[in-house]
């Protein structure tokens, strides 16, 4: 049995497509929890007309704006071992528990690949923008790709080396085991809404066995209220704070996780040079890209050579800038 937890707040265009993506599944023993952060919008009226299935349950909160203590709370009402998260602008496909659940013995966690829907979001076509393809990639063809981990070719084990470089987890792609999820300390309330699942996906790693399934089982909502991109300066701040986790293993005795955590903050360094040099932030770009830089081998390389002449240029736009 599987207990499915659905924060929502003012989610009216996307709640109904969430909630029924639940209940066309194949696997049909489950229980459903909302759990409404004090939305103002339609979102509990259209909430209304599954109040009467017996596996259904609302719970209305005042506002927090923090989806980690409200999950939180969710899984402390829920009934079941198993543990599943949605969010309330994602879908599910039809057979994504009952193939999760296939490897539910051998692990603690299952999560998956997953088909993004992409709408209007200025912070996430920044990423794609034209002046960031000039000057980041070849052959960019300014087109997000449809899968969210193009490059599996299989089903992999994930361990917090892999993490550390790339986050794999998507939350509403998560099956986890309730016991897994308590003992690792739930999610970090106190982080509010940047970067609790990451810090959660990690401390289940310590002590759990986890794998990501190439095959795609959710389809993951890109739009103006997705809450790690609603403006240039949130997602600033949530890439920071998972920069500032990865930070706690750079001094690691293992030398995987330090190098892995290395890259994985390389890697942030440089979207978030690219999210401030889109803002013509040009002051905290040229940070950025400095502390990518900084992380790079300490060798002659292309790649060197490369981000020190954008060091220099995005310096340059910043003191033409104040003129």
């Amino acid at each position: 049995m599987v207990s499915v937890i659905c924060v929502c707040y003012n989610s009216e265009m996307y709640i109904n497509e969430a909630i029924d993506s639940v209940l066309e599944q194949s696997f049909d023993e489950y229980e459903i929890i909302v759990i409404d952060d004090g939305s103002e919008d339609s979102t509990i009226t259209k909430l209304s007309k599954y109040r009467t299935l017996n596996n259904f349950t609302l719970i209305e909160m005042k506002h927090t704006g923090n989806p980690g203590f409200l999950r939180n709370e969710a899984v402390r009402c829920s009934k079941y071992e198993l543990i599943a998260f949605i969010d309330s602008d994602d879908v599910w496909f039809p057979d994504k528990l009952s193939k999760q659940i296939e490897f539910i013995q051998n692990y603690d966690m299952i999560c998956t690949n997953a088909e993004r829907l992409i709408q209007k979001n200025i912070v996430f076509d920044s990423i794609l923008s034209r002046i960031s393809d000039s000057i980041f990639r070849k052959n960019n063809t300014n087109i997000a790709p449809n899968v969210f981990f193009e490059d599996l070719i299989g089903n992999i084990e994930l361990t917090i080396p892999k993490i550390l470089v790339m986050n794999y987890v998507i939350p509403s792609s998560v099956l986890v085991k309730k016991s897994a999820f308590l003992s690792s300390g739930m999610f970090e309330q106190s982080l509010g809404k940047r970067g609790e699942d990451y810090l959660l996906w990690l401390m289940i790693l310590k002590r759990y066995k986890v794998i990501l399934l190439k095959e795609i089982l959710i389809k993951y909502r890109i739009h103006e209220k997705n809450l790690s991109l609603q403006s240039y300066d949130e997602r600033i701040k949530l890439l920071e704070r998972t920069i500032d986790i990865r930070k706690e293993y750079l001094s690691s005795d293992n030398e995987e996780i330090s190098s892995s955590a290395k890259i994985g903050c390389k890697e942030i360094y440089h979207e978030l040079g690219k999210l401030a040099l889109a803002k013509r932030n040009f002051d905290s770009s040229a940070y950025y890209f400095l502390r990518y830089v900084h992380l790079l081998p300490i060798r002659p390389s292309i790649e060197l050579l490369k981000y020190s002449l954008i060091f220099v240029y995005v310096k340059l736009c910043s003191i033409f800038a104040r003129r």
